[in-house]
């Protein structure tokens, strides 16, 4: 990816424009038709905006940069922008999708329903960045784990303490277990629970855009 969408639309599409020319036989390259910030007439930066794109500017900016693959802002989590929208406009990608074909990307799917990510080929998007998601899940997965398991990773008297502290129901005293190895080593941590959380989400992506489709 080639990002020029901390500058201005009109300074983004003259950058990667020249950068195509130099390129294109290179790479598969990837533009960003956002503006993250708003300017004034004198190209002065203002606030962060987070306008949803629009369907001709899509067109415009992928007809007259020749990249391969144009990012689009459809509500989701974008790169740097604050205060994301998070809430996927599946519209918007269609009349992206009808202008320019099976050529944008969906940066931030994080906050995607299930449903929502099975659909995304269809309207139009042929990569997706899920790096924040293989953050979460994993970690959302461990944190329930540690808490069922908890009599098997802390001494009692810390489990005491949680308990007379608010943080852990009484019932929890009442489990029985102990503190055993298999339950505090990275190895299990890795093998039983980040790595198999990882590769299921991946391999939903992987059904989606490539069998399913």
């Amino acid at each position: 990816m080639y990002d020029c969408s901390c500058y201005s639309l009109n300074d983004n599409i003259k950058m990667v424009k020249d950068f195509v020319k130099k390129h294109k036989k290179d790479f598969v390259i990837e533009g960003c038709v956002n503006e993250i910030y708003n300017y004034v007439v004198s190209n002065e930066k203002l606030e962060v905006k987070e306008n949803i794109t629009e369907a001709g500017d899509a067109e415009s900016y992928f007809k007259e940069t020749g990249v391969d693959l144009v990012v689009a802002n459809l509500g989701t989590e974008h790169r740097r922008t604050e205060g994301a929208l998070k809430r996927y406009r599946r519209d918007a990608a269609q009349k992206i999708r009808d202008k320019i074909g099976r050529q944008i990307v969906l940066h931030g799917a994080s906050s995607l329903s299930c449903t929502e990510s099975k659909n995304l080929p269809q309207d139009g998007i042929v990569k997706v960045n899920i790096w924040t998601i293989l953050e979460v899940n994993p970690a959302r997965i461990m944190a329930g784990e540690i808490i069922k398991n908890i009599d098997k990773i802390l001494l009692r008297e810390s489990i005491e303490k949680l308990v007379n502290e608010g943080f852990l129901d009484k019932k929890v005293l009442n489990k029985g277990g102990k503190p055993s190895l298999d339950f505090l080593t990275e190895k299990y941590r890795r093998d039983d629970i980040l790595i198999p959380a990882i590769v299921k989400q991946v391999k939903n992506y992987y059904e989606n855009f490539y069998i399913n489709y």
